[in-house]
């Protein structure tokens, strides 16, 4: 393998085991000695996630900033700039940068994922219809392939939550959904490590809500 290569591995198997320091040396390296390489915009990423492990969030920022609207790796830049600026804790800036590729690349691998970011974000900011909006299309676009699991749990967290939209027995309903399908054998429900969550969710409000039922 080429020299460029060997460091874009090297660095990929330095973040593999947590070595995230050496890691980010490594692509600085490549970046810097061979900026034409073909591994340079991946590289970018993989040491912007490095630099969101160590919490250097602005320096992530930098790192996923820097690659090229061209490459195939923009959209995940876009997803990764979203989540920085999310554990920044400044989640007006994390919203334009998921919808952006909820909306420009609905066919990239992590789309539903910046929906759900998009739908928690939105049910936290008390915007309980744009979250239920956000679910809903995972559901309707993504099926089985996403993070449906995901969506049904936002969706019962809104009528449980939000201050306009609230139904305790519809999401009350779509905790027991989830339950039965997790029953049935549906993986993405079965092996869901949400799963323990909605149970716990669903006694809570059975107990506070529906504790006289017979």
């Amino acid at each position: 393998p080429s020299a460029d290569e060997v460091l874009y591995k090297t660095g990929i198997q330095f973040y593999e085991t947590e070595m995230y320091e050496a890691a980010i040396k490594n692509f600085q390296e490549l970046k810097s000695k061979y900026p034409q390489s073909q591994f340079s915009q991946n590289g970018a990423i993989w040491s912007g996630k490095a630099n969101l492990q160590l919490r250097k969030f602005s320096k992530a920022i930098q790192d996923f900033s820097s690659i090229d609207q061209q490459s195939g790796e923009y959209p995940a830049s876009l997803f990764y700039v979203g989540e920085s600026y999310l554990r920044m804790g400044k989640r007006t800036d994390s919203v334009q940068y998921f919808y952006r590729v909820a909306t420009q690349f609905p066919k990239y691998e992590l789309a539903d994922d910046a929906l759900i970011k998009l739908g928690t974000i939105y049910l936290q900011d008390r915007k309980g219809s744009l979250a239920l909006k956000a679910a809903a299309r995972v559901i309707r676009l993504y099926g089985t392939d996403s993070n449906i699991d995901d969506a049904y749990y936002l969706i019962a967290q809104v009528y449980e939550k939000d201050p306009v939209l609230r139904d305790v027995e519809i999401s009350r309903k779509v905790y027991k959904t989830f339950i039965e399908k997790a029953g049935n054998n549906e993986s993405h429900f079965k092996n869901s490590p949400l799963l323990r969550r909605v149970k716990r969710d669903l006694r809570h409000i059975e107990r506070t809500f529906f504790r006289y039922e017979r």
